[in-house]
């Protein structure tokens, strides 16, 4: 629900490209939620979370490349001094 269920990519670094297997193109623009294997209900819960303003730390990443090594995100909301949050920063770890 809500505008935020697209987790749309807007900036890919050489690091995500590496790890999903994606080039820059493939990338920008694109849904995390096309772009992984999420199961719905584990989509429902990261986007309740991050719609209520949550920091979510280590969500796995499920590629549906298959990645050899194991990634995760953190999503931490930024705050632009507007009480909903708009924007997250989203870490990668491997």
């Amino acid at each position: 629900g809500g505008g935020n269920d697209s987790f749309e990519v807007l900036y890919a670094n050489g690091a995500m490209m590496l790890t999903t297997g994606f080039e820059r193109g493939q990338l920008i623009g694109k849904s995390l939620s096309e772009l992984e294997a999420w199961t719905d209900d584990f989509k429902t819960m990261v986007i309740g979370d991050v719609e209520a303003g949550l920091a979510l730390n280590h969500v796995p990443l499920w590629s549906k490349t298959r990645q050899e090594s194991p990634v995760y995100l953190s999503f931490l909301p930024v705050q632009s001094g507007e009480e909903a949050v708009k924007h997250y920063l989203v870490i990668h770890h491997l």
